[in-house]
């Protein structure tokens, strides 16, 4: 009997340390997935920062380099409009401008990028805006990854911002380059499909016509459970190398606009993503460079603000061209001197959104009061966090993104003149 005692008090005894190395170990493990679940939001955080940091180097940098353009491309479409056909002059200017358009084009991607471009929608033929993105993405991708196009010829419209499509179809190309390690091809192409109300995601949209653009690659492709989780924030296939944001911010933008994407992969076969976007009854807008006004379009009085000094000379002398008397102003101080020398001769203000000391809008309001009827129009080289807490058509003003051209310029100075006239 005291055997059977003393082996059942051991067997308690082992039972209980058992319990207290099982506690231990539970203990043990946790902590370790509590260090490696604050590790993973250290380095999100981390990578949460490079990426905001990156982008407000490339808003900066692309707002200079609009400036630029704007001063580059409107003095040679002036001197094109200077020429004669027979000028032997006129092929290299027209060179100059095309390279400058082109990197217009390029500077439209950077800030996509950036994640700092205007988010504005706009009614577009989805198989032009792709063709002219095409060069681009070939370039990103490299040259051991092949990209082809398949792109319907005329497909219907639809409404999206255009610089957000731009970093959607970046992001997704960029993806499917890294699914490519070893090489391989990447196709971009569209066609019109006509959806039923249970093909679609989400009870709020519309059955009907979508545009779908495919970018399909032939690279490693996903198991399901993989694929099931892209559009997760956080969740990346490239480990450290990635942010895990990029298909996040895809499927989120391409929800604001009105539309939805999906994914189908196989491993060892390859990935296709799709977007989906509904064909508007829109048409699209003309711009205003092809009915511009043609020599003297006004006799009104300007303040013209901004403190790029090459871009505020060449607006002077465009609006002068055009027969407007200009008080030209380097910062919203200045203006303010002008405004009270001049209150009664101005008849529009024109400024940068973005200056030292008074941002635009501070110093719109400002006239404004003083005058409530003052047309207004903004122009801007980037869209920055200032510019996105402001809505000009709320305002009731007018907005251009740089570069434009000057026809475009004169065409929007006129527009907004005439609209205050009618009040």
């Amino acid at each position: 009997m005291a055997n059977d005692a003393a082996e059942e008090q051991t067997g308690s005894l082992h039972a209980q340390i058992a319990r207290v190395k099982t506690a231990r170990v539970k203990d043990a493990v946790g902590a370790a997935e509590d260090m490696a679940q604050r590790s993973r939001h250290f380095e999100h955080l981390q990578h949460s920062q490079t990426t905001n940091t990156v982008g407000q180097l490339a808003g900066g940098i692309a707002h200079d380099f609009n400036n630029l353009l704007t001063v580059i491309n409107s003095h040679c479409q002036i001197l094109l409009s200077q020429m004669s056909d027979g000028d032997p002059h006129a092929r290299s200017v027209s060179c100059i401008l095309e390279a400058g358009e082109r990197a217009a084009r390029l500077n439209r991607h950077l800030l996509a990028v950036s994640r700092r471009s205007t988010a504005e929608p706009e009614v577009v033929n989805v198989s032009e805006i792709l063709q002219e993105s095409a060069s681009l993405l070939q370039r990103i991708v490299g040259e051991h990854v092949t990209l082809k196009t398949n792109l319907a010829s005329d497909p219907p419209l639809i409404s999206v911002s255009r610089s957000q499509l731009d970093q959607v179809i970046t992001n997704i190309v960029l993806n499917a380059r890294d699914a490519c390690v070893n090489g391989g091809e990447i196709l971009i192409s569209t066609e019109v499909v006509t959806l039923r109300a249970e093909q679609l995601p989400r009870p709020e949209l519309p059955e009907g016509d979508f545009v779908c653009a495919e970018i399909s690659d032939n690279g490693d492709g996903m198991s399901s459970e993989v694929s099931s989780k892209i559009f997760e924030p956080f969740f990346s296939t490239k480990g450290s190398q990635g942010t895990g944001l990029g298909m996040a911010v895809t499927h989120g933008l391409i929800s604001q606009n009105g539309g939805f994407v999906s994914v189908e992969s196989e491993e060892g076969v390859g990935t296709a993503i799709r977007i989906f976007c509904p064909v508007t009854n829109d048409t699209m807008s003309v711009a205003a460079s092809t009915s511009a006004p043609q020599g003297a379009s006004g006799t009104e009085t300007i303040l013209l603000v901004e403190d790029e000094a090459a871009v505020r000379k060449l607006l002077q002398k465009v609006l002068e061209a055009d027969g407007y008397r200009v008080f030209a102003a380097v910062d919203g101080e200045e203006a303010l001197q002008c405004f009270d020398r001049h209150r009664g001769e101005i008849d529009m203000l024109i400024t940068d959104v973005v200056m030292p000391s008074m941002n635009g809008q501070d110093l719109a309001s400002r006239l404004r009061r003083q005058k409530p009827d003052l047309p207004i129009l903004y122009m801007s080289g980037y869209t920055s966090d200032a510019i996105a807490e402001f809505s000009p058509e709320t305002f009731q003003a007018g907005f251009l993104q740089k570069p434009f051209a000057p026809s475009e310029f004169v065409a929007q100075v006129r527009c907004q003149i005439d609209i205050a006239a009618e009040g």
